[in-house]
C-alpha cells in the first residue's frame, strides 16, 4: 500500500484503515547490493482520511523535507501528509549502507557545509568499500523516482477528489439556485396577489356605500311610516273614548 493510498484511505466499519502486509521492494541498485531489498512501504503508524481540497506543494526532498508554506489552516493536513513522506522514505530505505544513510548523516551535520560531504563519504566508505560518489548519485535518483511516482499519484487523487467535490458542489449550487428562481416566481405572484388584495381593501367602503345608504335610508322610511300609522291610529282611538 503506497502513501496515496494511505492519504485517501477508506476507513472500515471501525474508522480505521484496513492495514496491508508491506510490499517487498527488490533492490533497485545493481551492482550496489545483494538482490532482494528489505521491505519498504509508505507506512505510518496512524493514518487518517484526509480531505483534499487543494494540490500543495509538499517538500523539496533535495534541500529540506520538512520546509512547507501553506496557510495556517491547512497546517494540520500539510504536517500529517509531510510525516508520511518521511516514513516513506524510511521505508524506502535498502538494506546495508546506500543513499539514505549518506542523506541523514548530511542532513544532521549540515547541508550547506561542503567539508560535511567528505567527512560523510570517507565515514561511509569505511562501512561499505563500494560506496562511491556515483553510486550514491545513482542511488538517490531512486529515491527522486519513486517519491516522484507518489507525488504523482498523490497529485492525481486528490485532483480527482477534487473534480468530483466540484461537481457535486455544482449540481447542488443549480438545485438550490432553481429552488431560488421558484420561489422568486413564487413571491412575483404572491405580491401581485397583495396589490390586487390591497387595491381591493382600499375601495371596499365606495363599493357597498351605495347599497349600505339605501337600506339605511329603507329603514329610516319603515320608521317614520310606522310611526305615522301608529299617532294616527292611537288619534282615533282618543276620539272614540272621548266622543263616544
Amino acid at each position: 500500500m503506497g502513501l496515496k493510498d494511505l492519504i485517501f484511505a477508506n476507513p472500515d466499519k471501525e474508522g480505521k484503515s484496513k492495514k496491508e502486509d508491506k510490499p517487498s521492494f527488490q533492490n533497485k541498485f545493481a551492482g550496489d547490493k545483494k538482490e532482494g531489498g528489505k521491505k519498504a512501504a509508505f507506512l505510518a503508524d496512524e493514518v487518517g482520511q484526509f480531505d483534499f481540497g487543494k494540490t500543495q506543494k509538499v517538500a523539496d526532498w533535495k534541500t529540506q523535507p520538512t520546509t512547507i508554506v501553506s496557510p495556517e489552516s491547512c497546517k494540520p493536513h500539510m504536517d500529517k501528509v509531510v510525516e508520511l513522506y518521511e516514513k516513506g522514505f524510511e521505508g524506502l530505505n535498502q538494506e546495508g549502507y546506500d543513499f539514505y544513510e549518506f542523506y541523514k548523516s548530511i542532513m544532521e551535520t549540515g547541508a550547506d557545509n561542503p567539508a560535511m560531504y567528505k567527512m560523510a563519504l570517507t565515514m561511509a566508505k569505511t562501512m561499505d568499500k563500494t560506496v562511491s560518489k556515483d553510486s550514491l548519485v545513482k542511488q538517490a535518483e531512486f529515491y527522486l523516482k519513486e517519491i516522484t511516482e507518489v507525488y504523482k499519484n498523490y497529485v492525481n487523487a486528490g485532483n480527482t477528489k477534487r473534480k468530483e467535490l466540484l461537481g457535486q458542489k455544482e449540481q447542488e449550487e443549480e438545485s438550490l439556485r432553481i429552488k431560488l428562481g421558484d420561489i422568486e416566481k413564487e413571491l412575483t405572484k404572491l405580491n401581485s396577489l397583495k396589490s390586487n388584495y390591497e387595491s381591493s381593501l382600499s375601495t371596499i367602503d365606495s363599493k357597498y356605500s351605495s347599497e349600505l345608504h339605501e337600506i339605511d335610508c329603507k329603514l329610516e322610511a319603515n320608521d317614520v311610516a310606522k310611526r305615522g300609522i301608529f299617532e294616527s291610529i292611537h288619534k282615533v282611538i282618543r276620539g272614540i273614548n272621548t266622543n263616544l
